[in-house]
């Protein structure tokens, strides 16, 4: 509301009125407090006559605007005096109830109980070792099967025995930290939308959404340690009152802002920056972020250029569209120039000052965008391996958060639609010159000077949201076309630059990694998943399972962890044959028949 009066202020009425009626706000704000005396309301009500006789007098024809904006303005002050005290005290009595139909269970003073570690026995023998390992594993795959079969992929882990030492703490407080030269308010580009679609986001929160939104059983149950089967407790009836009523208030308790991050490692982890920080927020904060996502979702209108967290298979159309544009510079004969950048802790440093005004591009509702302004700007986290650690986040948003996908592709939309220009690559009429999946960003020049325009504008943008790019893992592709001899050829020694610094070229025998599959300057190389398998299978051979167990494994979680390589990338037949084969085996091997 007040974006839009300001703005109102500014078509209307010159800039000394504009500021006295702007600074009157705050004084009804003091007002609405019961420590501050009525006598001020009559200080702005001065402040706001002496504002329209200065408007008048500045702009004679303007006089009669002047007065509209001041009753406007008057109106929505004198409204938000009069709701501020009623609100303030419904947000706190709902408060009180919610913790006493879900108490917070957050520990404080008592001290976490010890976990006993049973010393191995050297004097028991393989058979009773054996017996306590199945056991085990019988134990942890009853209680999650999908979790317990992750646990015997054979991926390498953090080499460092201890981690999570000083320096790694400070690391990543220095990257969800905002630096103080970063604060400027980035220039977007509106879009439109649908009214009627935007109008039903702030809407009263049904049971139907409730029941569609509901965490399922075993989920985390965050820093505040209430589990699904509690909330469950609560009707849903009770839950969409108390919903609502934070949607009224635009509010949320102090405990919906409390996340533990916990840390994922990457393959072959060695810094602490090889890994993946995951927010785990309350469960109730959780449905809530999820049926105010299912309703942010229909209302952005994003470009089709962005491919992250859609519906559709945005994996496989990036990829088809790169190796597409590979064969196609080699088959036409065409000057063809493509970077992959890599953006640094892209979700862990994105600026809030650029996720709003992302929203307020999109035109979405004024109170949503406050309701998310008060998330996080209450929003603390502690990082798991440190007890007692607390720390407030200044810019980023929370990985594993139902929102979080759709704020962050927001601002890249805003990237994709800076860089619809000329400068591209034309292929059967139509001028390509960007392709994202989140924040892998691919940019199609048709020549070396477009090429570095491009990723000077891309740079450019991605400052001025806490955004960089990381050099070291960013690439460069350039394919040069002879046209008399009807060939094609990389080359390896046009440099291209972000901030003076060069980034890496991709020579004709290399290959990189894209969304998990592996690409030449030729474009998709052919998979070999013959190594993968059989190292899936060894392991799983040598788990204390029974056989029906192996089989439940291996159908419903080691081979579609292959189906994204074998259905994505180039497999000849005979290498399918293969994996068939290998795969018959471990079955005619591992299930014995009765009798």
């Amino acid at each position: 509301m007040a974006g839009t009066c300001t703005s109102e202020l500014n078509t209307c009425c010159p800039p000394p009125a504009v500021h006295l009626l702007a600074s009157a706000r705050p004084f009804f704000w003091l007002c609405s407090q019961s420590c501050v005396p009525t006598v001020l309301c009559a200080v702005n009500l001065i402040i706001l006559i002496i504002a329209v006789v200065w408007t008048t007098k500045s702009v004679g024809r303007h006089g009669d605007c002047g007065f509209f904006m001041f009753v406007l303005l008057l109106k929505d002050v004198w409204s938000d005096f009069r709701l501020r005290p009623c609100k303030d005290s419904l947000f706190l009595r709902t408060c009180l109830i919610f913790e006493v139909l879900l108490p917070d269970k957050t520990p404080t003073s008592v001290k976490p109980r010890a976990v006993r570690r049973s010393s191995p026995r050297e004097d028991l023998s393989r058979r009773v070792k054996r017996r306590i390992e199945y056991a085990k594993a019988q134990r942890l795959f009853f209680k999650n099967p999908s979790r317990y079969s992750d646990s015997l992929s054979p991926t390498n882990m953090l080499s460092d025995s201890n981690p999570f030492d000083d320096d790694f703490r400070t690391f990543w407080e220095n990257v969800m930290s905002l630096p103080r030269d970063s604060c400027r308010e980035p220039q977007f580009v509106d879009c439109p939308i649908d009214t009627d679609t935007a109008s039903n986001l702030m809407c009263p929160i049904t049971t139907d959404e409730i029941s569609k939104c509901f965490p399922k059983n075993g989920s985390s149950p965050g820093p505040v340690l209430s589990t699904v089967g509690e909330l469950r407790q609560i009707s849903k009836f009770e839950l969409a009152k108390i919903f609502n009523i934070f949607l009224l208030c635009r509010r949320v308790p102090d405990r919906f802002c409390r996340t533990k991050s916990i840390f994922l490692p990457k393959r072959d982890a060695v810094n602490p920056g090889d890994v993946r920080p995951i927010s785990l927020t309350p469960i109730p904060a959780r449905l809530l972020s999820k049926i105010l996502a299912r309703r942010l979702a229909p209302t952005v209108n994003l470009d089709p250029e962005q491919r992250g967290f859609i519906e559709s298979d945005g994996i496989g159309q990036n990829t088809f569209i790169l190796d597409f544009v590979l064969r196609h510079s080699r088959e036409k004969v065409k000057r063809t120039f493509i970077a992959s950048l890599d953006l640094k802790k892209a979700f862990d440093s994105v600026s809030h000052e650029a996720v709003f005004t992302a929203l307020r591009a999109q035109a979405v509702d004024p109170r949503f965008v406050d309701l998310l302004k008060s998330i996080y700007r209450n929003s603390t986290t502690s990082f798991v391996p440190y007890p007692g650690h607390k720390f407030s986040p200044s810019c980023g948003v929370k990985q594993g958060d139902p929102l979080s996908s759709i704020l962050f592709n927001m601002v890249i939309d805003q990237l994709i639609k800076k860089l619809k220009c000329p400068i591209g690559l034309e292929i059967d009429g139509s001028v390509m010159s960007i392709s994202a999946y989140a924040d892998d960003i691919l940019l199609f020049a048709s020549s070396s000077a477009g090429l570095q325009h491009l990723i000077n504008e891309t740079a450019t943008f991605l400052a001025t949201c806490n955004l960089h790019i990381n050099c070291a893992k960013s690439f460069t592709i350039s394919v040069l076309a002879d046209a008399k001899g009807k060939k094609t050829k990389v080359d390896g020694a046009t440099p291209f630059f972000i901030n003076n610094e060069p980034l890496n070229i991709l020579k004709v025998n290399d290959s990189f990694k894209y969304l998990g599959l592996n690409i030449s300057a030729k474009g998709l190389l052919v998979e070999n998943c013959s190594p993968t398998l059989n190292d899936y299978l060894a392991k799983l051979k040598s788990a204390p399972l029974k056989p029906q167990k192996r089989i439940w494994i291996l159908k419903n979680t080691l081979l579609p962890k292959l189906f994204h390589l074998l259905v994505l990338s180039s497999v000849p037949a005979g290498k399918l044959a293969k994996l068939d084969s290998i795969t018959r085996a471990f079955v005619r091997g591992g299930i014995i028949p009765p009798g």
